[in-house]
């Protein structure tokens, strides 16, 4: 493949500045206080409990709910007047604000490991407590369609509640869920799910329909709706963008990872800006549309939350900024700031000019190789002089990418080759690949005595993900010190990790089977630009297509044949595979729904095993919670008998009680551990079984996807094997 662009470089490598673009704007807090409690990170809210009074509400590192009255707080830091505590036994792992449309107070929504439970706090009483059996990592609240509903993501699922606490909402992930958001991204005037999970993807629902699938390279951490159907993103990588459906906008990566994510107009030009909050303890603001970095702000220590409230009382919300040590910060672009807050615009300054400074170093550098080259062509230095790295004016450097079986230590691999057409030699190789490599970026500098026109560099796909492989390759000569650089982007297939072999006795009975209305040259096509082949398919070949591959990755085998007919089989014992090839070929021929029957002994076997260890378990739950409410029981009677004996000074006795007391002491931490132990069981048994149904729902497509997880749903709820084994296959009742 010829370059895309050519141009001269040296091997010092400069720092990179901030376009001129970048005008950061210096905007201060207007005031600052401090709590007095360390806050764990991302659990913050505000929220109105009583009389329209704005509340910071934050969980301490005591897993305590501190709530904090903003008004009027630039004049004093928190006190015992201006402060209160809820004391939650359950560790919490989520916190927001809810308030219903015919509610006139926010009522406060905190959502533990296994359970879910919405306080009114002005009222101080429960609205309703729930368990949630799939468990709990993130919750929010919303409308899906025209109900409101609050969403628990958990273990491979979500579940949605009404203000009664009665579950009215429920889908399977891919597997444990990090993130939701509620988005209008299709603009019909209702929101869609958008839920980010351990297993890199962002999923969009409608209603409880899957529509879209975005694969990412790392955990999806936030995700936060910033208006006009976009959402932002963040990563566990350090990785923050936009997405406007599934095309991302832009995206920047930091070595410190993003901790929260918030929209405001910070600069007050009318615009909402993405605030981030990092690790680090930076905060910026950046154009939503564009990544520009608008504002930003540094704290001494990690980001806790974000929010907006009117803490000022004049009608307009301020940004409030919370650390993990408690300091909060509150920011109003129209609102005056002390006088102090000139050394930060100062400091900005500084800062604007240095980095001005350096994007001239580096240009002027830039010209000198320029204008040395020149003098080169032009025959003003002596040939023998390579220190300014020319090169033939037809030099190209061409790519290729394999398949490789690998030899000896080294496994199979997908391999990119590089050469160059005339005498050059390759001296390195940069090599950009998400997802692939630690850090994302890889480089190839062999010795200067090994360096030759050709160069390669293997790749190892973890995932069945499209991946856009960006190059840059210095091209010289041995004695030269500056080397043009070469850039070039190729992509890498989908299924680049499955090479074809002679037709291979198939060893398992596994497979998917379904009709599509399409002729086998379509197919052949999409199987040409999914799968990386030595020799593409004959698109006009008239017979029927049978493809027979093997996974580089575990060397399991995978046949695709389609008849005349249009019934197209996938034989591979890998159900998520299946799943895979499914929605890609679905996407490609524009179909908008496919049904399919499947045969996965193993999975279906699976299936059976897990609702029977679910049923035990849920027969040892209910034994623990009869001895628990036994012993305690016995402990509140031995209490009573005890008190009385010690004030009848019955020595003896009381000390034989207390013995006993003792001793049910022990029982009751040795079954709160069976229960522990028990409940970790039964979370990881009905993830293992969503996971089994996810895969299962990846077999068809569009409106016939939901049906399996609905007749899953209620066989898994029933107990009923039969069921959730004919859903698996057919997809029906």
């Amino acid at each position: 493949m010829q370059n895309r662009m050519q141009r001269t470089c040296s091997d010092t490598t400069q720092k990179q500045s901030r376009t001129s673009k970048d005008v950061i704007m210096p905007t201060g807090p207007i005031f600052t206080f401090r709590l007095d409690q360390k806050i764990q990170p991302g659990l913050v809210t505000v929220a109105k409990f009583d009389n329209d009074i704005p509340n910071l509400v934050a969980v301490t590192s005591s897993n305590k709910v501190h709530i904090h009255n903003l008004r009027n707080c630039e004049n004093r830091n928190a006190s015992n007047e201006t402060t209160r505590s809820l004391n939650i036994t359950q560790p919490i792992v989520g916190i927001s604000s809810v308030r219903y449309d015919n509610d006139d107070v926010d009522l406060l929504l905190i959502c533990s490991n296994n359970s879910v439970f919405l306080y009114n706090v002005h009222l101080n009483q429960d609205v309703f407590t729930r368990e949630v059996q799939d468990g709990g990592n993130v919750v929010l609240f919303g409308k899906i369609g025209h109900s409101e509903v609050v969403l628990v993501g958990g273990n491979c699922s979500v579940q949605g509640f009404d203000k009664t606490g009665t579950e009215t909402f429920w889908i399977v992930t891919g597997d444990n869920v990090r993130s939701l958001a509620l988005v209008d991204v299709d603009g019909d005037g209702e929101d869609e799910l958008i839920v980010g999970s351990d297993d890199y993807d962002i999923r969009i629902f409608k209603n409880e329909d899957l529509t879209h699938e975005i694969t990412e390279t790392q955990v999806v951490t936030h995700l936060l709706n910033v208006g006009d159907g976009l959402f932002a993103y963040t990563l566990a990588n350090g990785t923050v963008g936009v997405y406007e459906r599934q095309n991302r906008l832009w995206r920047v990566k930091s070595k410190n990872q993003a901790m929260c994510l918030y929209k405001y107009d910070i600069n007050g030009d009318g615009n909402l800006e993405l605030i981030t909050g990092w690790e680090g303890g930076k905060i910026d603001g950046r154009h939503i549309k564009t990544g520009e970095v608008l504002f930003k702000d540094n704290f001494e220590h990690t980001i806790a939350g974000i929010c907006e409230e009117d803490c000022t009382n004049v009608g307009r919300n301020d940004l409030v900024v919370v650390s993990v040590s408690g300091e909060v910060r509150v920011y109003n672009p129209f609102a005056p700031r002390p006088m102090e807050t000139k050394k930060t615009e100062l400091t900005y300054e500084q800062e604007t000019v240095r980095d001005l400074l350096e994007r001239k170093q580096g240009l002027l550098l830039e010209l000198k190789n320029y204008e040395c080259n020149v003098k080169y062509v032009n025959s003003e230095v002596e040939p023998d002089d390579n220190q300014y790295g020319a090169i033939p004016a037809k030099t190209r450097l061409q790519t290729s990418i394999g398949i490789s079986l690998g030899s000896g230590s080294q496994v199979p691999h997908v391999e990119v080759s590089m050469s160059t057409n005339n005498d050059t030699i390759i001296r390195a190789i940069i090599v950009f690949a998400e997802g692939i490599f630690k850090g994302e970026t890889h480089v190839e500098h062999p010795k200067l005595s090994d360096s030759s026109s050709k160069l390669s560099v293997s790749l190892y796909p973890p995932r069945d993900v499209p991946i856009d492989i960006h190059i840059k390759a210095l091209v010289g000569y041995q004695e030269s010190k500056q080397f043009h650089v070469f850039e070039l982007t190729r992509q890498l297939p989908r299924f680049a990790m499955y090479t074809v072999v002679p037709t291979p006795p198939m060893k398992t009975s596994s497979a998917v089977s379904f009709t599509v209305n399409e002729r086998i040259q379509r197919v052949m096509l999409w199987i040409n630009r999914n799968f990386l082949l030595n020799q593409p398919l004959n698109i006009n070949s008239s017979s029927d297509l049978k493809l027979y591959m093997i996974s580089l990755r575990d060397e399991r085998e995978l046949a695709l044949t389609m008849d005349q007919s249009g019934r197209i089989t996938i034989k591979t014992d890998n159900m998520a595979l299946a799943g895979d090839l499914i929605q890609s070929l679905a996407t490609y021929l524009n179909l908008t729904q496919l049904k399919s029957n499947a045969n996965f002994p193993k999975e279906e076997q699976n299936c059976v095993e897990l609702l029977e260890k679910l049923s035990e378990l849920e027969s040892v739950k209910n034994k623990l919670n009869l001895e628990l409410s036994e012993k305690s029981n016995l402990i509140r009677n031995l209490l009573i008998r005890s008190e009385d004996t010690r004030l009848l000074k019955d020595w003896k006795l009381t000390k034989r009680f207390y013995e006993e007391l003792d001793e049910l002491n022990k029982g009751l931490r040795r079954s709160y551990e069976i229960r522990v132990a028990n409940y970790c069981d039964t979370v990881n048994t009905v993830k293992q079984l969503n996971g089994i149904v996810q895969k299962a729902s990846r077999l068809r497509f569009g409106k016939h996807k939901t049906d399996p997880v609905t007749l899953s749903r209620n066989a898994i709820a029933t107990n009923n094997a039969k069921s959730l084994i004919k859903a698996i296959r057919t997809g029906e009742a």
